[in-house]
């Protein structure tokens, strides 16, 4: 699931790079706080800062999962919409060599899509 999970992100982070719509950035204590505008949408998110996070036990994970699966499935859609409106293939095809290397965005490989 993760690895679907960090896929999207890179996808999403794709798009808003090649299609230059990143508009606002913010530092804060909660994390990096990001705005971007997406065909006339304003699209706000954080990403928050790399620390441990403890798992509450009074959470049921498995509602959680199913939420996960509807906006796995929802960004999926969502990209291959997107991504053809800047001139891009969706899915993009991925780069393993960078990945084992280290890379994080410079994984998705525009310039072959």
């Amino acid at each position: 699931r993760t690895e679907l999970c960090l896929r999207l992100c890179r996808e999403w982070q794709a798009y808003v790079v090649q299609s230059k719509s990143l508009q606002k950035v913010f530092v804060s204590v909660k994390g990096m706080y990001y705005q971007a505008k997406v065909q006339g949408v304003d699209v706000t998110w954080v990403v928050p800062h790399k620390f441990s996070q403890a798992m509450p036990d009074d959470v049921d994970y498995r509602i959680m999962l199913t939420f996960l699966e509807f906006y796995e499935a929802m960004l999926q859609f969502v990209f291959f919409k997107l991504y053809p409106s800047v001139g891009l293939r969706y899915p993009p095809p991925l780069r393993e060599d960078m990945d084992a290397a280290g890379a994080h965005l410079a994984v998705v490989d525009l310039a072959a899509a």
